[in-house]
């Protein structure tokens, strides 16, 4: 036990000052921890109902292990602008991995928010025949009764999915918000479409 303590407090402290520990070690180490970040951000929206909670806790502890391992090496070579460069881009990429893994669990989706006091049944039968699903909750706004009409869908669809939006609500109040986790039982509509599409070509 006393022996793995040491190794740990090793690994904490100050490397040797060389550039392949600026140019490779220290990029690798925070390009881990970005997608750690992104991962366990992603992972936490799906641990709300219960599940991989401990994959988020072991994920957790391993995101704060490796942020403390790159701040003491960064901090005891920050006079050298080399390290603060190298640094600086593996930051970056780091995030922009992060962001393509977080899309991946999320398949790129975001959520449709519609409030109207019109009917939507039209609109649901067209979303249906795309495959994509929609929720309608009934509502009281400032105006009176109204319906507020929930849309789960990829982002690749949503220009087709707004097109037919504005087709039976062209002044319809709506938002667009980005979405973290999508569960497989979602209707976004592209599963379905591929699906339908490879058996045309069959």
């Amino acid at each position: 036990m006393v022996v793995k303590i040491g190794h740990m407090l090793n690994i904490l402290q100050a490397w040797p000052i060389s550039p392949w520990v600026t140019w490779a070690v220290l990029p690798v180490f925070i390009i881990l921890a970005r997608l750690l970040d992104y991962t366990v951000m992603t992972l936490r929206y799906s641990s709300l109902s219960g599940r991989r909670r401990a994959a988020v806790a072991m994920m957790s502890f391993l995101e704060v292990a490796v942020w403390l391992i790159v701040a003491i090496q960064v901090l005891e070579r920050f006079h050298d602008p080399m390290v603060i460069i190298a640094s600086s881009l593996a930051f970056a990429v780091g995030t922009y991995a992060g962001i393509t893994l977080q899309e991946s669990f999320s398949g790129g989706s975001v959520m449709i928010r519609i409030t109207t006091a019109k009917p939507a049944d039209g609109l649901m039968l067209s979303l249906a025949s795309l495959g994509v699903g929609m929720t309608i909750f009934e509502a009281r706004g400032s105006t009176g009764s109204v319906n507020q009409l929930v849309i789960g869908v990829n982002r690749k669809m949503l220009p087709q999915v707004l097109a037919v939006v504005e087709r039976y609500f062209s002044r319809a109040f709506f938002t667009i918000e980005e979405v973290a986790y999508v569960s497989q039982g979602a209707r976004l509509g592209s599963r379905k479409i591929s699906r339908a599409r490879t058996s045309r070509k069959r």
